[in-house]
């Protein structure tokens, strides 16, 4: 008797340790899933100030050879 109560202790607490780490695992997940959105709604405007830069720099090279 006394074995199979340390058994289904054992078994509860694993099966708590299971669900923890579920619980951590999705909030992970969802966290890299924010960090990931953010990465990338960072693209547009780095293209974009590219862009520019490379506009300016061509700009600038026009008026120094002009000059």
């Amino acid at each position: 008797m006394h074995c199979w109560c340390l058994k289904e202790n054992h078994e509860r607490q694993l099966e708590e340790t299971v669900i923890s780490r579920k619980h951590i695992a999705l909030t992970v997940n969802e966290e890299l899933d924010l960090h990931k959105r953010l990465v990338d709604n960072l693209d547009q405007p780095v293209e974009f100030t590219g862009s520019q830069i490379q506009w300016l720099e061509l700009f600038a090279s026009n008026r120094s050879d002009a000059a």
